[in-house]
């Protein structure tokens, strides 16, 4: 249920983003909506199980926020959207391939922007698919045992 919420609310913001804002600032958008689609959620997906996870392993709310502003900047950088990732030394440039947003960024731009088909961005959806179930995974695992070591038994 959790997951369910906060992957609906990060769907709505991701229809606003690749929908109204840059449509309202000109950016071509619309190329392939299925591929769009597609990727948009398992990008949720990947983000809400990341989330979740940061959050359970800290074993606290109170820093998880924090830590998601902290990385959310140099994964544009290292996705290569906004500086060619070509430039960068290869440790970074291993790092970026595993970060979902990597995937998800370079991924939207060719299914959205530059019309690219299905079967052209499908790598990347399989690895935002291969992502999000590892992350869901970890988040469930994790909240099991939270659960737990509150006094939580279960079925």
């Amino acid at each position: 249920g959790l997951f369910f919420g906060f992957w609906l609310y990060a769907m709505l913001w991701m229809g606003y983003a690749q929908g109204w804002d840059f449509l309202l600032f000109d950016f071509p958008v619309g190329g392939n909506p299925a591929a769009s689609l597609m990727i948009s959620a398992l990008y949720a997906a990947c983000i809400v199980g990341l989330g979740l996870t940061v959050t359970l392993a800290m074993n606290t709310n109170a820093y998880g926020a924090q830590f998601m502003v902290m990385i959310s900047a140099p994964s544009v950088f290292l996705a290569g959207v906004v500086y060619p990732a070509e430039c960068f030394y290869a440790p970074a440039r291993a790092v970026s391939v595993l970060l979902p947003s990597t995937h998800a960024m370079l991924g939207l731009v060719a299914a959205a922007q530059n019309n690219a088909s299905t079967a052209a961005v499908l790598p990347r959806i399989a690895v935002l698919a291969l992502m999000a179930a590892l992350l869901a995974l970890a988040a469930y695992l994790l909240s099991i045992r939270r659960g737990r070591e509150r006094g939580w038994r279960g079925n």
